[in-house]
């Protein structure tokens, strides 16, 4: 092999490597931008639903959340109602995303059914969605608010009403919004009486035929959260690339 053969060789090979380098290249530049991991927002923490209801269908709603991380969608039916597949519009907290997405048509006789709130933060928030259709004598108690937005996780077997309220509440003197399943059953104490909630309150619901369920309310006042800030730290943001071979 000559000089000039060799020459030819060597350029032939070079040609080959950087035409191989350069389709890498772009095509790592695609799966790099493809694979972008936007950075969290720990600004936006609220994974709540805010408003839940169902299209073209007429039904009584309440939303409680009763963990950081859990909460209960419970939704009334009139009589005679049969429970199948329907298409909610839920609205959820700035920025939160929520599986399965609004407008989703799901299965009411699914009785494990949940949606899963997700805040700008990452932390998610589950909940369990309870379908009811008003029966022959109710006498339950479908809602029970103390204040606004401090709604009672109700126990239907146990009878028992549990409600979470700020710190430094004065529970001594209040009106509860009461939600009965049937609203021609009757509920004592009436809602327009002020009660002491520093104490346990039994509530009576009686239904049309006499049969009557004891309902008993405890309130517990949450602990103060304010917190002393001395210093912030604050931290570089950032983005992350990774690369996944296809």
């Amino acid at each position: 092999m000559n000089i000039k053969q060799l020459k030819h060789l060597m350029l032939g090979a070079i040609s080959t490597s950087l035409i191989a380098l350069s389709v890498f290249s772009v095509d790592s530049c695609k799966r790099k931008h493809k694979e972008h991991v936007a950075p969290i927002n720990p600004e936006h923490i609220e994974n709540s639903i805010v408003a839940f209801s169902l299209i073209g269908v007429d039904v009584k709603v309440s939303i409680t959340d009763y963990k950081t991380d859990a909460g209960q969608i419970d939704l009334l039916f009139q009589k005679g109602y049969v429970l199948g597949k329907v298409r909610p519009e839920i609205t959820v907290s700035q920025s939160a995303i929520i599986n399965p997405a609004s407008n989703t048509e799901i299965d009411l006789t699914n009785k494990d059914l949940n949606y899963i709130v997700t805040a700008g933060n990452g932390s998610t928030r589950t909940y369990k969605v309870v379908s009811n259709v008003i029966q022959d004598n109710e006498n339950r108690i479908f809602s029970f608010e103390l204040l606004p937005g401090n709604k009672g996780i109700i126990d239907q077997e146990a009878g028992t009403i549990d409600i979470h309220v700020p710190a430094d509440t004065d529970i001594s003197n209040l009106k509860p919004i009461i939600t009965l399943y049937d609203e021609s059953s009757k509920v004592f104490p009436t809602q327009d009486k002020e009660m002491d909630f520093n104490k346990i309150v039994n509530y009576l619901v009686t239904a049309d035929n006499g049969d009557e369920k004891v309902y008993q309310v405890l309130v517990t006042i949450d602990p103060s959260t304010d917190v002393n800030i001395r210093s912030i730290t604050a931290l570089p943001l950032t983005s992350t690339y990774v690369f996944v071979p296809e």
